[in-house]
């Protein structure tokens, strides 16, 4: 499966061959205890420079596009909570939860999935 996961700028680095992004490292369990998880460089050859601080949607070590901290917030919820279901460990409030937006008056299936729904 391929995703594209939020990331935030740490630091912004210009060179004569185009700019990248300094990211936060995520938490990773293979990382030994008492060292510090190494830092990301992200292309930022597709989108417009962004700044310090900004959050980020990554695949591939690309930025797709600057995304605010609140659809940041919710990918990493939904991201956690696909894991969690992987190992087992989410229950459906946690999947309400993470994925509540899905199920929102807002939200609208094409005709060919609403038409399944009714199926079932």
């Amino acid at each position: 499966m391929c995703v594209a996961v939020p990331k935030k700028i740490k630091r912004v680095i210009e060179t004569a061959t185009g700019a990248y992004a300094e990211v936060f490292p995520e938490l990773d369990e293979a990382v030994p205890r008492g060292k510090t998880p190494k830092s990301e460089r992200i292309d930022l050859g597709l989108i417009n420079l962004p700044a310090v601080g900004d959050w980020i949607l990554v695949f591939k070590d690309k930025a797709l596009r600057v995304i605010d901290e609140e659809e940041a917030i919710k990918i990493q919820k939904a991201l956690a909570c696909v894991e969690a279901v992987m190992n087992g460990e989410a229950d459906e409030a946690a999947i309400d939860a993470a994925f509540g937006d899905l199920g929102s008056a807002d939200s609208r299936l094409p005709p060919h999935l609403q038409a399944q729904l009714q199926k079932s």
